[in-house]
């Protein structure tokens, strides 16, 4: 059995769809390199350069504590990483820096709608870095404070917990006449009011 022939209209059928695919790419190349992002799905692999962190002859880190405190005085510590179980590193790590670190300075909470705005490129892409964008508004705030506080509970059954704070150290490790050393900063505190009401 013959194969039918394929006529003129639909050469150029094919021939005009590929035109528009290899477009869009073309246009989503041009929206990466203005703006530094792209929409999902992207043509760019990230790089998975890493953020690196050998300074001064050592590897610099942040580490994080948890102190969990109900009526003035600290009931338990616990790592970071038990806090965020049960998901499993590296993710506690990407979530320590963006949602559980000191406030910059002079940030008020909670976070103004008014600062979601941004310029052209959440325009153009009103999803991009959503989360991280909307980390201190009072909607998100609350969602934390709720999971924080069921967290809490589980971490310490037989206390009211109506504080978390997180503790950030500035960890230093160096190769010292070849022992290894490991050298810790404070490096700020973020407090979290579980008891009803806003987030802190």
């Amino acid at each position: 059995m013959n194969d039918p022939e394929v006529g003129p209209r639909e050469r150029r059928a094919v021939r005009a769809l590929f035109g528009v695919v290899v477009l869009g790419l073309i246009a989503q190349g041009a929206v990466y390199f203005a703006l530094g992002e792209e929409p999902y799905p992207g043509i760019f692999m990230p790089s998975f350069h890493g953020t690196g962190g050998y300074t001064d002859a050592g590897v610099k880190s942040s580490t994080y504590d948890v102190d969990l405190i109900a009526d003035g005085e600290v009931v338990r510590t616990v790592p970071f990483e038990e806090l965020m179980r049960p998901i499993h590193a590296p993710v506690p790590g990407m979530f320590a820096g963006p949602f559980f670190s000191p406030l910059p300075e002079g940030r008020t909470l909670p976070q103004p709608e008014s600062e979601l705005i941004g310029g052209l490129r959440y325009r153009l892409l009103p999803g991009l870095r959503v989360g991280i964008r909307r980390r201190w508004t009072a909607g998100n705030l609350e969602s934390l404070r709720r999971w924080l506080t069921g967290r809490a509970e589980e971490l310490a059954p037989r206390r009211a917990v109506d504080w978390v704070e997180i503790r950030r150290s500035e960890l230093t490790i160096r190769l010292v006449d070849g022992e290894i050393r490991r050298d810790s900063e404070p490096g700020g505190v973020r407090a979290f009011d579980l008891r009803p009401g806003d987030a802190r």
